[in-house]
């Protein structure tokens, strides 16, 4: 069960400054509040096709028994920083337990060696994520960022057209070719489902 303590201030995967730069947009059109609006819009279709929340936040992770003959996998990452562990109800120390990989393993006192936890139940609270474009120190991966101002500039070119025609003619210019999803297109850039693909998680059934 995981539960988020401290959510994240913003989820908008770019800025307004860098699509206008990348798109080369002017400075007036489209407004300032209608690129949020499609950046709101871009980076919610990317977490949907990637199954994960990029943004850095605090959460609290616990686990049964049932599961517990293992190493933890911690759903959210990257993690930054592991901020509490309770076991069997009671705290235990940073020496106990390391991570590596998105894993929380349990260290033997005797000999710091890797241990599975066993026992009835596992909470671990802790930062996971990256620092969004715009925040000191950002850090969300540019392929990411490049995949959302992509779905922008997808959004922005069906503006004042049917989305769903192909081409049409234009008289003194000829004919123009419109890119239209396919039926297994999930994603209105192609582009940017080639760039967000490695960061995609695996569905659990």
């Amino acid at each position: 069960m995981l539960t988020v303590v401290e959510s994240a201030t913003s989820r908008r995967l770019t800025t307004v400054e860098h699509v206008r730069m990348d798109l080369g947009l002017g400075s007036q059109t489209p407004s300032d509040a209608q690129v949020e609006r499609f950046i709101d819009q871009a980076s919610a279709a990317a977490e949907r096709f990637c199954r994960r929340t990029f943004a850095r936040e605090t959460v609290l992770q616990t686990i049964r028994a049932c599961d517990l003959n293992r190493a933890l996998l911690l759903e959210r990452g990257p993690v930054s920083s592991v901020e509490t562990v309770t076991w069997n109800g009671s705290a235990i120390s940073s020496a106990d337990y390391e991570t590596d990989r998105g894993f929380l393993w349990r260290l033997s006192a005797a000999s710091g060696r890797r241990m599975f936890w066993g026992g009835s139940v596992l909470a671990v609270r802790y930062v996971a994520g990256y620092v969004l474009p715009g925040e000191t120190g950002a850090d969300l991966p540019a392929d990411v960022e490049r995949a959302v101002i992509q779905l922008v500039g997808a959004a922005l070119s069906t503006q004042g057209r049917d989305p769903l025609v192909k081409s049409e003619d234009v008289d003194g210019v000829g004919e123009i070719t419109f890119w239209v999803p396919g039926a297994r297109s999930q994603l209105a850039s192609p582009e940017a489902e080639t760039l967000l693909r490695p960061y995609r998680l695996a569905r659990v059934r």
